[in-house]
Formats: structure tokens, C-alpha cells, sequence
């Protein structure tokens, strides 16, 4: 009696072997179909196993780490020019109400924080899920002031430099820009002179002064 076979990969050899054994008992197979059956057996067994010695390993992760870019910070220029004469301070956004809480204003921007002075955002320097930077200023009638505000990824604050300052007695004054990075502070002192500082920024430290 002739059988037909088809075997399905992957082959299962335990569940073959056990119906060899069975049509074996019934004595439906003689001995030379018993030989051939055991033959694809044996073949079916080699082809799996070199198929699975054949295959393509799997690709190792990489053991170099290229270190990620550090975000550029965004330019800006205060003078009192800009700020006073052309009315850019008064123009920008003002920050108010919860806003104040927000940004830390009344808790750690101004130490001599008052309800009557008039607080805006000016610009943001820097925006990414760890970090942020802001330029928040306080406008009143005789004395302005800008602060660069640093915040964390829960918006907390990190730091705060003043980048701007102008009174109405002329005695000091502040400006500054923000260029590649490299923050220049123009400091006109009426008993101290003119003087320059230079910071870098660091997202972990915050403004880093740089030493001439």
C-alpha cells in the first residue's frame, strides 16, 4: 500500500519517529518504505540544522557612543537703545498673575520683587525638555533691569544674571549679547570704571565666567 507524506517545516523529529513506530506496529509499512521514511528523516534533520547554522547573526550594538550635540543658544543684544529709546522692554510680553509664580519672579528672579513694577518676557534664549532660558525684565520709572533666567526640566530655577541695568541717576549701567554661545557683560561703573566679563554656558552648571 503506497502512502503519501507531507512534512511541514520545521520539522518535528519526536512526532515523526512516534508514527514510524505506529504504522510500524500495524505492519502497514515494510521494511524497505520503513529504510526511505527513516532516509527524509535523517536528510530533513541536516537540512534544519544547517539552515540554522546558515543564519545571518544578529547585528551587535555599536560600543561607540557618539556624544550629542549641545543645543545652541539664541542670540540676542540689550542695550538702552534698543530697550528704552526704541520701547522694546515695555513692547514685550508681560508676565502677570500666575505667570509670576511660574517663573519664580517673587521667590528668586528679584530680590526687591513689588507688586507695582511691571515684569515681561523679552525672549527665549534656550527651549529643550531639560532645560530652559529666558529673558525676563522688570520695567519701572527710574530703574530697569533684565535677568537671564535658567530653569530645570520641572521648571525650576537654576540661576539667574543680570544682563541688563540702567537707573536714572546714570551712575551704572549694564548691556550686553549673547553671540555663539559666549555672553559679553558691558559694565559702566561711575566709581569703578568700564569692565568687561565673558561667561560660557554649561546645561549642567549653568553660566560658567570665562577668565580672560
Amino acid at each position: 500500500m503506497n502512502s503519501k507524506f507531507k512534512i511541514v517545516m520545521p520539522f518535528n523529529r519526536k512526532y515523526f519517529v512516534n508514527k514510524i513506530l505506529c504504522f510500524v506496529k500495524s505492519k502497514a509499512l515494510d521494511e524497505i518504505t520503513l529504510l526511505l521514511l527513516v532516509l527524509i528523516m535523517v536528510k530533513c534533520t541536516t537540512q534544519t540544522q544547517e539552515t540554522a547554522t546558515n543564519l545571518p547573526a544578529a547585528p551587535q550594538p555599536s560600543a561607540t557612543h557618539e556624544k550629542a550635540p549641545q543645543p545652541q543658544l539664541e542670540d540676542f543684544s540689550l542695550s538702552y537703545n534698543q530697550l528704552m529709546e526704541e520701547g522694546k522692554l515695555s513692547k514685550a510680553e508681560l508676565i502677570e498673575g500666575n505667570q509670576i509664580k511660574k517663573y519664580s519672579i517673587d521667590t528668586g528672579v528679584d530680590e526687591n520683587f513689588l507688586q507695582n513694577y511691571k515684569y515681561h518676557l523679552l525672549q527665549t534664549v534656550l527651549e529643550t525638555p531639560q532645560t530652559k532660558l529666558y529673558l525676563i525684565g522688570r520695567e519701572y520709572d527710574n530703574e530697569n533691569i533684565v535677568w537671564l533666567c535658567g530653569y530645570d526640566e520641572k521648571h525650576r530655577l537654576m540661576f539667574t544674571k543680570e544682563v541688563y541695568y540702567d537707573n536714572a541717576e546714570g551712575n551704572y549701567q549694564v548691556e550686553s549679547h549673547l553671540q555663539k554661545d559666549t555672553l559679553t557683560l558691558s559694565i559702566e561703573d561711575i566709581n569703578q570704571g568700564a569692565s568687561t566679563q565673558k561667561y560660557s554656558f554649561d546645561p549642567k552648571t549653568g553660566l560658567v565666567e570665562m577668565k580672560p
